[in-house]
């Protein structure tokens, strides 16, 4: 699916044809191609294996999403090493690494260095599996087959068309397939039908390697003719020497930013190597380091690696303690310091580490600083964006959510949703709660506050937040300023996929939490507010104070039950003793409301309905 940006620029493309050429390469490594067209290529040969034993259908490929990981059934050679699993893109590629996603706008080459690598791209381009509004009668269907022989692995994407802004929203019909075999190490793409068109002809055809610094393009901007193949032909042996060491991840497999307490215990820096190249390394430096925001160093630490054969990882705990006394933003970066190494862009892995006060009453969990740069809106006035919170500490509850919206040409209203980590693989599962934001009420320029008529608690895992359009116009705020926490997600159909750009952009989305083992007793002190009275009530309203600590920065704010602020004001600076503090309530709707109370370290709530 396109993303709507607010800069809005023109491209002139020309219609891709065929290319002239029925071969190419070698590569570095020693890959050929040779199309159906060639007389060293392959015959065009469709394996039909939607009916063979063990085939099995794909059913969770939506709009610009993968999913997996399959077994490839045995070790398959590619480059100078094997993989055994993948994963299958609904955007027509599967890759072996299970970082990232490829999404419009696509490479316009092949190899790039840029995560996913290890990419088979058989005809990528904006192709939509979603079968839900728009796309409910979507005919796409995918299979996957690996024999009992244990000599060849399928992947077949059936009927499968592009994306396209309308109603249907999917045009065109695509049918296409992978074979993977051992016995000679090749790849054979083949193109039973292909009818339609995409958006800017955007297509891209080729593999790459682990690390995105090898591979071969078949062709750009270019429509596969019906009835063709390519085969990718790896070489009986290679010359090709690498010494590449890489930094597979820090801190976690997904390389993503998290939540420290700067009240809590250090935090030790970890990272995982691996020798991504074909030779024996000898040890070498590993490199951890943080940095606030203004680039002042707060902690650096060297440790050398072991020897690693080619292939082999290693776990890396850095010894120097981080333990952040302030709330502020830093950056995490690890590095190999390999001497000669092939592929410095897979050196290094940068980590994005917020720390934040847990002993207030209000604890604000967010990835960016607040400054805007850009923002988002799917065409079609449907789908989402996400954002993954790390929480710093359990049992956590949530209060409050904010949305940052931008545009909203068209009055359009969104909700937020807070989301389990209990689906597959950790994946976004239980919707825990779910809050709509009717559009003649959005702020724009401005974060959107909902407050939880029931504060969720999270006792251990991560959780989700997404945010979900209900119209075309409306547009969420995202911001480009490092680091960025490589935890946004895009969401389309019924799917969650990681954000096309989340290496570069987070959402702006903000989650209030509290700790609910500092209650009254711990927070509050000997301070106290009484309930509304009278209640119902159409006018004027009551509240019964004695406060022994003075209040600090009282104010109070007035929610609807969509969590809509209605009312605010500030109150008296220092405000201690005993009284009773008055609402005037007249100019409110009838309906239930919760008012809140927030000091510098007290916060109070209580519900009141208006009767008219």
């Amino acid at each position: 699916m396109k993303r709507i940006f607010t800069l809005i620029f023109t491209v002139l493309l020309t219609y891709g044809v065929m290319p002239a050429q029925t071969s190419g390469g070698p590569d570095a490594y020693g890959y050929m191609w040779y199309d159906s067209n060639d007389a060293m290529g392959p015959t065009y040969n469709w394996i039909d294996i939607t009916t063979l034993p063990g085939a099995i259908e794909v059913t969770t490929l939506d709009d610009d999403n993968f999913v997996g990981p399959f077994p490839i059934g045995f070790s398959f050679p590619y480059y100078w090493y094997t993989v055994d699993q993948f994963w299958i893109g609904s955007n027509g590629y599967i890759k072996f690494d299970p970082s990232g996603q490829i999404a419009s706008p696509f490479p316009g080459t092949m190899p790039t260095p840029g995560p996913p690598n290890d990419v088979l791209s058989i005809f990528t381009a904006d192709i939509n599996y979603s079968k839900v509004g728009t796309a409910s009668t979507n005919p796409a269907q995918c299979f996957y087959w690996t024999n009992a022989a244990a000599d060849s692995c399928i992947v077949s994407y059936i009927n499968a068309p592009f994306w396209t802004n309308g109603n249907p929203s999917f045009t065109g019909s695509n049918t296409f397939q992978i074979i993977m075999t051992t016995s000679d190490s090749s790849v054979t793409f083949q193109y039973m039908t292909q009818t339609g068109t995409t958006q800017n002809d955007d297509i891209v055809v080729g593999i790459e390697n682990n690390s995105g610094s090898v591979g071969l393009l078949h062709s750009i901007d270019t429509y596969p003719a019906s009835s063709y193949a390519i085969h990718f032909d790896a070489p009986d042996s290679s010359t090709f020497q690498v010494n590449d060491a890489s930094l597979t991840y820090a801190a976690n497999p997904t390389n993503g930013g998290f939540f420290l307490s700067s009240n809590g215990a250090g935090y030790n820096m970890t990272a995982e190597i691996a020798n991504t190249g074909n030779q024996a390394l000898a040890p070498f430096n590993v490199q951890g380091r943080i940095i606030n925001a203004i680039f002042q160093q707060q902690v650096i630490d060297n440790q050398m690696s072991n020897a690693l054969t080619p292939g082999q990882t290693q776990s890396i705990t850095f010894a120097a303690p981080f333990t952040p006394t302030t709330s502020e933003i830093f950056t995490y970066t690890a590095t190999t310091q390999l001497l000669g190494d092939a592929t410095p862009t897979n050196d290094q892995q940068i980590i994005e580490i917020i720390s934040v006060d847990t002993n207030v009453v209000d604890i604000e969990l967010k990835y960016e600083n607040g400054t805007q740069t850009g923002d988002i809106a799917w065409a079609g006035g449907g789908g989402g964006t996400g954002m993954e919170f790390v929480p710093p500490f359990y049992p956590l509850e949530i209060t409050e959510l904010k949305a940052y919206i931008t545009a909203n040409t068209y009055l359009a209203g969104f909700s937020l949703q807070i989301l389990d980590d209990d689906g597959p693989g950790g994946a976004p599962g239980t919707v825990l709660d779910s809050i709509y934001v009717s559009g003649p009420t959005v702020l724009l320029g401005a974060y959107n506050p909902v407050v939880l008529s029931t504060p969720i608690t999270i006792t251990d895992g991560n959780f989700y937040v997404g945010w979900f359009m209900d119209g075309d116009g409306v547009a969420i705020g995202s911001s480009n300023i490092p680091p960025i926490s490589n935890r946004s997600y895009e969401i389309l159909g019924s799917s969650w996929a990681p954000y096309r750009s989340r290496s570069t952009e987070d959402f702006m989305i903000t989650v209030t939490t509290q700790n609910p083992f500092l209650g009254v007793d711990d927070i509050q002190s000997n301070n106290n507010i009484g309930d509304v009275y009278p209640n119902p009530s159409s006018r004027l309203v009551y509240l019964d104070y004695e406060f022994e600590t003075p209040m600090k920065n009282l104010d109070y704010k007035i929610y609807d039950m969509l969590g809509k602020v209605v009312a605010y004001s500030q109150l008296s600076d220092n405000l201690h003793g005993t009284g009773t503090i008055e609402l005037n309530v007249s100019e409110l709707p009838t309906g239930t409301y919760i008012v809140r109370f927030d000091s510098d370290n007290n916060k109070f709530e209580k519900k009141f309905t208006v009767g008219k």
